[in-house]
């Protein structure tokens, strides 16, 4: 699997669970995070445009582990948690993979 592939699939996965998130939950901000992930996808799918994908995928990092430190997630029901830290790692692995793919083009 290409770099590309493979981010465009994280960013997939991650547009279509925070789609998905909200309507087995009671919170809607990850409609937000959901148009945003689908945004990058076609940034990188059409430009190849891996800076949208580093920058997201840091964000996205970021924002749940800050709402982890304020919030917890003690709050939230198992599929719930597991959703959270998926939208913990795989930030994480778009970044590396985003990363990899920016220094190989320069």
């Amino acid at each position: 699997m290409t770099g590309k592939r493979a981010v465009i699939i994280i960013l997939a996965v991650l547009a279509v669970g925070n789609g998905v998130w909200p309507l087995i939950s009671d919170r809607s901000a990850p409609f937000i995070a959901a148009i945003a992930y689908a945004t990058v996808v076609f940034l990188v799918h059409r430009h190849s445009d891996y800076r949208a994908g580093l920058i997201v995928g840091i964000a996205g990092f970021a924002i749940h582990v800050l709402e982890w430190a304020a919030r917890g997630i003690t709050n939230l029901g198992s599929i719930e948690r597991v959703w959270f830290f998926a939208n913990i790692l795989l930030p994480l692995a778009l970044v590396w993979l985003n990363q990899s793919l920016i220094r190989r083009i320069r």
